[in-house]
């Protein structure tokens, strides 16, 4: 039951594809998007 639940709340939360991270609000997908990952948590470090 709990994988059911966890993708039903990753669908629910807007996840299309694999790799996606939340990151607060935002909504990173693909490996691609690595760096902007990096820069969301440096920035998030910051405040």
């Amino acid at each position: 039951m709990a994988l059911i639940d966890e993708t039903q709340a990753a669908l629910d939360g807007g996840v299309f594809g694999a790799p996606s991270f939340q990151i607060g609000d935002e909504l990173f997908w693909g490996k691609d998007r690595m760096t902007f990952i990096d820069d969301e948590l440096m920035r998030l470090g910051r405040d």
